[in-house]
């Protein structure tokens, strides 16, 4: 863990997103973070994080368009889009990829 001064980051707020872990205050001032979460990596064949269930995400298609959803009986899906690549970056967005 390591002890970041709060106004620093504050000033970088546009890029607090690109922090990873849990951030706790400690005190007025300082914050505390602890990089204890890894975001969960695409897959190399398919290109799409798993699913937060942890079902697998498969491409499916109706009319010339495509969605993304979940094996397992979870109910994420995507809505269809005109491009595998679309519903795609849609699912790891909804992942939080």
């Amino acid at each position: 863990m390591r002890l970041i001064d709060a106004d620093a980051l504050l000033k970088h707020q546009q890029e607090s997103d690109k922090i990873r872990g849990v951030i706790l205050v400690v005190s007025k001032g300082y914050i505390l973070d602890a990089p204890t979460i890894k975001l969960a990596r695409p897959d190399p064949e398919s290109g799409l994080v798993p699913c937060g269930c942890g079902g697998v995400p498969i491409y499916d298609s109706y009319a010339e368009e495509w969605q993304v959803k979940c094996t397992n009986l979870c109910p994420a899906s995507t809505f269809y889009k005109e491009t595998k690549e679309e519903a795609a970056a849609e699912w790891n967005r909804m992942m939080g990829h």
